[in-house]
């Protein structure tokens, strides 16, 4: 059985690991506006891709414009972005938690 500073040990070496996961973010010099126009847009895709036939790839390519296209491709990839990240971040939010009655062994 593992014991409680074994425990810890292991919860900072999985939070030190999730950490280094993290991507870079590729989007940083996207203005708070785009990201949210790309948010939404991306949601929408993803909805409407539930119910397409052809899936995710249908929805991407049912355009005849290439910079609508090349749009949708870019709100598709920030928005699975932005939420790998904030599921990453919610996992190293809970790992760096620890139990109050471990706190006191620091």
């Amino acid at each position: 059985m593992i014991d409680a500073d074994e425990m810890v040990a292991l919860i900072e070496s999985c939070r030190r690991e999730m950490q280094a996961m993290l991507p870079a973010d590729e989007f940083a010099s996207l203005s708070s506006k785009t990201r949210q126009d790309y948010r939404q847009l991306g949601r929408t895709l993803l909805q409407r891709a539930r119910y397409a036939e052809g899936g995710v790839a249908e929805v991407m390519t049912a355009t005849r414009r290439p910079t609508t296209f090349y749009k949708r491709l870019a709100a598709f990839r920030y928005c699975l972005y932005a939420d790998l990240v904030g599921h990453l971040k919610s996992l190293h939010s809970a790992l760096s938690a620890r139990p109050a009655a471990y706190s006191d062994r620091s």
